[in-house]
């Protein structure tokens, strides 16, 4: 294996890490003063103004898709966790590469091509 394939498999990982970490955060949008702010399938408000008391919950009381308030909320839930998905099942199939070294090496290499770029596709 070459440089450019490890340099390409860290990445691969580094980037699967922070999709899925920015699509757990709540702070998608944010008030102005920072007091409420609304994730994907997640939100926060202050509980009091002078206090830096925030309350974090997901929509409905608990986790559910139909929970989640509008339908541009629960595409883009569907969409976006849909590319982490993706991509993290990409950074799999790249480890996998490090691992094999017959004919098969050139089937993953391209099924990992396939699914990053329909996960960047999705996202």
């Amino acid at each position: 294996m070459s440089y450019v394939q490890y340099i390409w498999i860290l990445l691969s990982i580094l980037v699967s890490i922070t999709c899925s970490f920015c699509f757990m955060q709540p702070e998608w949008i944010m008030h102005v003063n920072y007091t409420n702010t609304f994730g994907i399938y997640t939100y926060c408000v202050s509980q009091r103004v002078g206090m830096d008391t925030r309350a974090c919950g997901f929509y409905g009381g608990r986790f559910g898709f139909g929970n989640i308030p509008s339908t541009t909320w629960q595409a883009a839930c569907l969409l976006y966790g849909g590319g982490c998905l993706l991509t993290c099942f990409g950074a799999l199939c790249s480890l996998a590469t490090m691992c094999v070294r017959t004919q098969l090496e050139m089937t993953l290499v391209m099924s990992t091509r396939y699914l990053q770029t329909s996960a960047g596709i999705y996202m």
